[in-house]
């Protein structure tokens, strides 16, 4: 006789919520090959569960079917979880002391990248390199709004950058300049890759750690989006068995919208873990970092918003 995969499970004593109308709970399930074979009373389920399945006690615990993310970035979101986040901070000054704690905890010459930033004026006036360079002096700083269209940064980020009075906006970006001409820090969607050196290459523990808990919270599905790195770093997970979560992946292309740099279907291992389902282009930016190209001006006085794709860029994108 085979022996029985470890997968195979019959679960009783639990409160089931089917999401069938017509038989909204149950009471036990039995899984087979990493399938559920029956849902519904106990001797039912023991019936349709393999001769020597693991068998559980749920012990009444409600059991909901795994529920799916339909939008994530999960190797941007799994370095964020070691970044130093801004999340819920509800003033300029707090946001500073943050930043001034981590800077005194980071070796010199090490940039600090941080996430979560409110959208800017949500802190009474746009913050400025200035205020980085008083609280982390000579430190390159890079913040991301939460949206990740757009960053707040550091006088010595901006050198490391080459980005001075002189840099022109790259087509689909922004580079905000104060009253004289100068940058302030403030950096939007394409002229984001100016700046480099925030994004290193993925952490196969942490980003394991990461779908692992996807898994505690009841995630067993994701619709993902990311480059040809993002998509590579998952499937060396799914090759050590720790991809824990299904993923379709959605490639997204260069910021100018060309399709080159993306894979053809049958350069990739597809399979039921880890398979392709979309592509993903900017047409503009978001309504947080005040980037959505709109009809008319944001009432805040921060313009209209910012064109990522032209016309001629869109069709390149389609085909």
């Amino acid at each position: 006789m085979s022996p029985v995969p470890d997968d195979d499970l019959l679960v009783l004593d639990a409160d089931v919520r089917t999401m069938d109308p017509r038989a909204p709970r149950a009471r036990a399930f039995a899984v087979r090959r990493g399938r559920i074979t029956c849902v519904g009373d106990p001797l039912v389920a023991r019936a349709a569960a393999s001769p020597g399945a693991r068998v559980l006690s749920a012990a009444g615990r409600v059991v909901t079917p795994g529920l799916i993310d339909a939008h994530t970035h999960l190797v941007p979101w799994a370095r964020a979880r070691g970044r130093l986040s801004l999340a819920g901070i509800g003033s300029l000054d707090e946001a500073l002391a943050r930043v001034s704690s981590a800077h005194a905890h980071l070796a010199s010459g090490a940039r600090l990248v941080g996430e979560d930033v409110p959208p800017f004026g949500a802190w009474g006036r746009l913050p400025t390199r200035a205020d980085l360079d008083r609280v982390a002096p000579g430190r390159g700083v890079v913040l991301f709004g939460r949206d990740r269209h757009a960053a707040w940064t550091s006088s010595a980020t901006l050198a490391e950058s080459g980005i001075t009075r002189d840099t022109p906006d790259p087509a689909g970006g922004a580079i905000a300049h104060d009253a004289q001409g100068e940058p302030t820090g403030l950096i939007y969607e394409t002229a984001l890759e100016l700046l480099g050196g925030t994004d290193e290459a993925a952490d196969l523990d942490g980003l394991a750690a990461a779908v692992a808990r996807l898994g505690e919270v009841g995630i067993t599905a994701v619709h993902d989006f990311g480059e040809r790195a993002s998509w590579d770093a998952l499937a060396a997970l799914r090759a050590d068995g720790r991809l824990a979560v299904r993923v379709a992946f959605g490639f997204m292309p260069r910021a100018d919208g060309a399709a080159a740099d993306l894979p053809g279907p049958l350069d990739l291992a597809a399979d039921e873990r880890l398979w392709p389902f979309a592509l993903k282009g900017f047409v503009d930016g978001t309504l947080g970092s005040r980037t959505a190209w709109m009809l008319e001006p944001f009432a805040d006085g921060a313009g209209s918003g910012i064109a990522r794709l032209d016309g001629s860029a869109l069709d390149a994108f389609g085909a």
